[in-house]
């Protein structure tokens, strides 16, 4: 606790530097997120449509007229 104490007493500017490096990082995730988000709802699309895809094709294997020999 002395120690945050000291650190934050301290007037060397220190401070301010550790500040904008936080800041640049948070910024730098925020740029990545916002660079990768896109590719999951692309994914999750991608995904939807091949289920849809795969159970339309089952219905019409499952319920399409077959010819019965007599």
């Amino acid at each position: 606790m002395k120690r945050i104490y000291k650190i934050m007493r301290d007037k060397k500017g220190e401070g301010y530097i550790d500040a904008a490096v936080v800041v640049f990082c948070v910024m730098f995730v925020i740029a990545l997120g916002v660079r990768i988000f896109p590719v999951f709802i692309t994914k999750i699309q991608l995904d939807n449509f091949a289920d849809e895809l795969v159970w339309f094709c089952l219905m019409d294997i499952l319920f399409q007229p077959r010819d019965f020999p007599p």
